[in-house]
């Protein structure tokens, strides 16, 4: 099965967000990808503001383009993960969509929630598993990759893939917060023994990667952090190494003794 992580610059005109969703699509399709993620708010832009009125999330608008992409994805094999601001029950969500072909959307709205988020948004309390055919997936959203916790639960599952959204970007470079965001996510590849896959915007400058990770915590693909990319590869179930049976061993001793 073919995996793709597409980033692009966000913004918060949503038209253009979904010309280059629609790109991402076209170009997944070109190379036979089955799983397709973007980043997160990836249809509306990420607002790092206090919000004080959901009208300027306009998500009626939102509703109408993720029809329109909905309707692209019906026409293809992929099943597209991508961010956007979400509405249930009166209250306001930051999530990730799941459109699969000819089937009814689900979604995975973020727990781990600070600063702007905890301001704006309502704490998700969905799991975010998933199936595509007979494999397993997992949906993060960008600042609950720092907390081991949201992982060990796809490691309790025996989930193979996380698939991670981000708007994590900064009006200045700042390669040493780069460099630890790839750190986390090749630490909770490595830990859980998991494939980690993340997407980020490049609308500034990036805090952390565009990549694809084994479960040995190793780089296996990463997006340059100032163009558009799609990154694919063949998703394989990964060789049981003397070192991944010894993360696999220790770490089921330590969560059986913790009962």
């Amino acid at each position: 099965m073919k995996i793709g992580t597409f980033q692009f610059a966000g913004s918060h005109n949503i038209e253009n967000n979904y010309l280059a969703i629609i790109r991402g699509i076209n170009k997944a399709v070109e190379q036979n990808v089955e799983v397709l993620l973007m980043q997160e708010c990836a249809l509306c832009g990420y607002y790092e503001q206090m919000i004080k009125d959901e009208s300027i999330y306009d998500l009626k608008k939102q509703d109408t383009y993720q029809e329109k992409i909905q309707q692209a994805i019906d026409k293809t094999n992929i099943t597209l993960i991508f961010g956007r601001v979400q509405k249930w029950e009166h209250q306001i969500y930051n999530a990730v969509a799941i459109l699969h072909k000819n089937k009814n959307c689900s979604y995975y709205a973020k727990r781990a929630l600070w600063g702007w988020d905890k301001n704006n948004f309502s704490r998700g309390t969905e799991k975010g598993f998933f199936n595509v055919g007979n494999i397993r997936y997992a949906t993060r959203i960008c600042y609950e990759t720092e907390f081991p916790e949201y992982f060990r639960e796809l490691f309790n599952e025996k989930i193979p893939i996380a698939l991670i959204s981000y708007a994590y970007t900064g009006h200045e470079d700042d390669l040493d917060k780069y460099d630890l965001t790839k750190g986390h996510l090749r630490t909770r590849a490595l830990e859980n023994s998991i494939f980690v896959v993340s997407a980020n915007d490049i609308s500034r400058y990036q805090l952390g990667p565009t990549a694809i990770i084994n479960p040995s915590g190793r780089i296996v693909k990463i997006a340059s952090r100032t163009e558009e990319e799609l990154l694919v590869f063949d998703y394989e179930d990964y060789p049981m190494t003397f070192g991944r049976q010894g993360i696999i061993e220790n770490s089921e001793y330590v969560l059986k003794k913790g009962k």
